[in-house]
């Protein structure tokens, strides 16, 4: 019997849901779905996040990037690939402030085998619990045999420019 991990069973479930709620108006699943799938991938973020920003340590966030993925943020030199998305993340390694953060509104939209994983990261100071900016984030993950695995990431900094742009 073949056996599907748990990221293809949540996929297998959520295309099936979507193809029966367009039938028959069934909404209320597709959210329930929908949800259960959102809070599996907050929790992973979370694992990711907590020695990123608790301990300044990359080795769990790296651990979840596909070998082959594709990488952006604003300091990043161009689109980073493969291994240079791996070498990239591990050059923050003792260079990350603590930080407190929040996950904010966090989305998951299921696209055949992929899911685009989106939300927002709030950063405050642990000590005064000031705002210390934050990120707007994209993610696109692959179920894998161990979970899921990121293939794609975008970090964009919520912040609107102070000007518009020259035209």
């Amino acid at each position: 019997m073949n056996r599907l991990t748990r990221p293809a069973r949540l996929l297998l479930a959520a295309t099936m849901t979507a193809a029966l709620a367009v039938t028959a108006g069934a909404t209320a699943v597709i959210a329930e779905m929908d949800e259960e799938l959102v809070d599996e991938l907050v929790a992973i973020e979370q694992t990711k996040l907590n020695p990123w920003y608790g301990e300044s340590s990359t080795e769990v966030y790296v651990s979840h990037v596909a070998e082959d993925s594709t990488y952006f943020d604003p300091w990043a030199p161009g689109k980073l690939r493969g291994a240079e998305v791996i070498e990239y993340l591990k050059s923050f390694e003792g260079l990350i402030p603590h930080l407190d953060y929040k996950i904010v509104d966090p989305s998951a939209d299921v696209r055949g085998e992929i899911v685009i994983f989106t939300y927002l990261i709030e950063n405050s100071d642990p000590e005064t619990g000031e705002p210390a900016g934050g990120w707007m984030v994209t993610k696109i993950l692959s179920p894998t045999d161990e979970g899921w695995e990121v293939i794609h990431t975008h970090y964009a900094l919520p912040e609107v420019p102070p000007e518009a742009p020259p035209e």
